[in-house]
């Protein structure tokens, strides 16, 4: 099996398992508000797999790993995971959390107003967060931010910390 592959369908299960532990544990509902901080948390996982990925594929030719190399595999491991994980946040946020939405705009209300926000701006903020949440801005923005600049931003450093490190065990 292709590196890229395997890692991608690994990443894939673990924002599966991810979603749905926190929803079961109301994280995404009943405690949005704890929930919202492991949103944070959420993101060693594409740091940590492709990561690891990447140290495979570089194992795999360590004298010729190139930057190129670690891109090209670090952004196809992410849009296999995203091509797996994307169908299953539509039927997410269709049938299992369809309030998601409600809870997210209640949270960011009561943040808004313990800021002191004016009420006219937390009722544009609300409409727009609410006008933005579409399922082809889900996907357009996965697509974009989450596979091609994340995952293209992890894959460029961990190939250069990956190289480093080869090049010092060549070395020694």
């Amino acid at each position: 099996m292709k590196i890229f592959l395997k890692f991608g369908l690994i990443q894939a299960a673990i924002y599966i398992t991810w979603s749905l532990v926190i929803y079961i544990t109301g994280l995404d509902t009943t405690y949005i508000h704890i929930g919202y901080i492991s949103d944070y948390l959420v993101l060693l996982i594409p740091i940590i797999v492709t990561y690891k990925g990447l140290k495979a594929d570089a194992l795999s030719l360590p004298q010729s790993y190139t930057l190129l190399n670690g891109l090209k595999t670090g952004l196809l491991l992410n849009l296999v995971c995203y091509s797996i994980y994307m169908p299953f946040l539509i039927v997410y946020h269709t049938f299992i959390n369809p309030e998601w939405l409600d809870y997210v705009l209640k949270l960011t209300e009561t943040k808004l107003l313990e800021r002191n926000v004016a009420p006219e701006a937390i009722k544009v903020s609300l409409e727009t967060i609410s006008k933005q949440s579409t399922i082809s801005n889900h996907i357009i923005s996965g697509l974009i931010f989450g596979v091609i600049l994340i995952g293209g931003l992890i894959s460029v450093i961990s190939t250069l910390i990956i190289r480093r490190k080869l090049k010092q065990k060549q070395i020694s």
